[in-house]
C-alpha cells in the first residue's frame, strides 16, 4: 500500500469521509486490514469514529486564514518539533500506524508544501498520509508526484436523493428528540429538484436545502428571464436573502451568495446553449 494518497474530487462527495473510514481499517484491533471491514465496536474503532484516536493527526485550514498556517506542519517559532511533520514521525501509540489527514489540501502554499517535501519523500515507517483536495491541477508539481492519485466523481442524482432523504429524516429526529423548531428544514417534496441541481455534491445540496433559498431561487430565475435586470432592486434582494441566514455567521452568507452566483451561471449557461441551438 501507498504510503501517501491525494483523494481528489469535488467538495461534499465523501472524500473525507473515506479518509477517515480507511483509517479505521488499518487500526481496527479486531479485523485485518486487508479485509477492509472494520467492525466499529472495538475501542479503536470507536475512537476513530469520535475523532479521539492518538494515531491519527487531522489538519485543516482555520476559518480566518487564507492558506494552512506553517505552525500546523512544523510548530511555532518557539517549538520547531510539533505540528504534523513531527507527529507523524513518532511511534504510533497503538503500535499499528501513524495516519496524517491532510484536509484543505487546496489551499497549501509554496511555504507549506516546502516544509512538507521531506516528509513525502522519505515517509516515515507504518505512516500513511491523506491529502484531500478538490482537484489534482490545484496541488503543487512537487505534491502531485509524490502521491498515489485516488480520484472521486460526482454523487449520482438516485444517491443525492437517498442522502438528502436520510439527512432530512436525522434532523427531524433530532429536532424532535430537543425539541427545537424544524422551519429551517427542507420541505420533502424539494428534494427531487435539489439533488438535480447540487451538481453531484452532497454538501452543496444540503446547503442548497434551505427553504429561504428556493423562495428566493423562483423570484431569481424570473427576474433573469424578463431581460432587463433592475440591478438596485436585485442586490437588495440578495441582501435580504443573506441577512435572513444570519448576519453573524460570514462563512454560511459565503456559501448561500455562492449558491446565488452559481444560479445564475447555470442559467445563463442554459440559456447560452439553447440559444446555439
Amino acid at each position: 500500500m501507498a504510503s501517501t494518497f491525494l483523494f481528489a474530487g469535488p467538495a461534499g462527495v465523501g472524500k473525507r469521509m473515506f479518509a477517515m473510514r480507511l483509517a479505521q481499517t488499518l487500526l481496527c484491533d479486531r479485523n485485518e486490514p486487508e479485509d477492509m471491514d472494520p467492525c466499529g465496536e472495538c475501542a479503536a474503532c470507536r475512537q476513530v469514529i469520535a475523532g479521539r484516536h492518538p494515531d491519527i493527526h487531522t489538519v485543516r485550514k482555520p476559518e480566518d486564514r487564507a492558506y494552512i498556517p506553517l505552525e500546523l506542519l512544523v510548530g511555532g517559532r518557539e517549538n520547531r518539533n510539533s505540528g504534523l511533520c513531527a507527529d507523524i514521525s513518532t511511534t504510533p501509540f497503538c503500535g499499528k500506524r501513524k495516519i496524517a489527514i491532510f484536509d484543505d489540501a487546496d489551499y497549501l502554499n509554496v511555504e507549506g508544501a516546502n516544509a512538507l517535501l521531506k516528509t513525502l519523500e522519505e515517509p516515515p515507517a507504518k505512516s500513511v498520509l491523506i491529502l484531500i483536495g478538490t482537484s489534482v491541477s490545484r496541488q503543487l508539481p512537487t505534491i502531485r508526484s509524490r502521491c498515489q492519485v485516488v480520484r472521486f466523481s460526482p454523487l449520482d442524482v438516485e444517491t443525492m436523493e437517498m442522502l438528502l432523504r436520510r439527512r432530512l429524516s436525522e434532523e427531524k429526529t433530532a429536532a424532535a428528540a430537543s425539541k427545537r423548531k424544524t422551519v429551517s428544514l427542507p420541505d420533502e417534496s424539494l428534494i427531487p429538484m435539489i439533488a438535480r441541481n447540487a451538481h453531484g455534491s452532497f454538501q452543496e445540496a444540503w446547503e442548497m436545502a434551505e427553504p429561504a433559498f428556493w423562495e428566493f431561487r423562483e423570484s431569481f430565475l424570473q427576474k433573469l428571464a424578463g431581460g432587463f435586470l433592475d440591478r438596485v432592486a436585485l442586490a437588495k434582494d440578495i441582501e435580504t436573502l443573506l441577512d435572513a441566514a444570519g448576519k453573524k455567521i460570514p462563512a454560511v452568507q459565503r456559501n448561500l451568495l455562492r449558491l446565488v452566483m452559481e444560479c445564475a451561471a447555470d442559467f445563463y449557461g442554459r440559456l447560452a446553449r439553447f440559444l446555439a441551438g
